[in-house]
C-alpha cells in the first residue's frame, strides 16, 4: 500500500475512535477531512481522464503500438496500478480478454494497422493474420497462409467471402 494510503487509513481510524475533541481538534478534523476529500476527488478525476483516453484508444477495437505507449505513458505519469486499469475497462464495458483482442496489432504502427483494417486484408477465417493467398477464378485475396493450408488439405470448395467455387490457391507476393 502506497505510504499516501497508510496515511489516509490511519487517519480514518483515528477519526473513528471518535473521542471527544477539544476546538482545535475538531478544527484539525475538519482539515484532515476536507484534504481527503480533496485527494479522493483528485484520484477520481485523474482516473476519469484515464478512462476517457482508454476509451478513445480503443474505440475503434484495435490497439496500436503507439496507442499500448500512450496508455502506459499516462498510467505511469498518473501513478495509476494495474487494478485501476482494470477497474477502468470494467466501467467501460470492455474485459480483459476483449482488450487483449484488441492489441493483436501492438506489433503494427498506426498506418500499418489503420490499412491492414481499411483495406480488408485481414483473413476473412481467422480474422488475425494478414492474407496473403487468393482464390481462383474469384480473385478473392482473402486467407492468410496458415488458413490457405487448412483449404488445401480440407478441399473446401468454396470461397470463404462469396461462396463461389475454388479451382486453386495461390500465394500472392506484394
Amino acid at each position: 500500500i502506497p505510504q499516501t494510503a497508510k496515511t489516509i487509513l490511519m487517519e480514518i481510524a483515528e477519526y473513528a475512535q471518535g473521542q471527544p475533541k477539544s476546538k482545535e481538534g475538531k478544527e484539525k478534523d475538519r482539515m484532515r477531512q476536507i484534504a481527503f476529500e480533496n485527494r479522493v476527488k483528485a484520484r477520481r478525476e485523474k482516473l476519469d481522464m484515464y478512462k476517457a483516453f482508454v476509451e478513445m484508444a480503443i474505440s475503434n477495437k484495435i490497439l496500436t503500438k503507439e496507442s499500448i505507449l500512450r496508455i502506459e505513458d499516462v498510467k505511469m505519469k498518473h501513478q495509476l496500478t494495474p487494478e485501476d486499469h482494470t477497474m477502468c475497462l470494467a466501467e467501460l464495458g470492455v474485459t480483459q480478454e476483449d482488450y487483449a483482442r484488441y492489441s493483436t496489432n501492438k506489433g503494427l504502427s498506426d498506418n500499418e494497422a489503420k490499412n491492414n483494417d481499411e483495406d480488408g486484408s485481414t483473413c476473412v477465417v481467422c480474422m488475425d493474420l494478414r492474407s496473403d493467398h487468393i482464390i481462383l477464378p474469384c480473385m478473392h485475396l482473402c486467407l492468410c497462409a496458415d488458413c490457405a493450408a487448412l483449404y488445401r488439405r480440407k478441399q473446401q470448395g468454396q470461397c470463404p467471402k462469396c461462396r463461389g467455387f475454388v479451382k486453386n490457391i495461390a500465394k500472392v507476393f506484394v
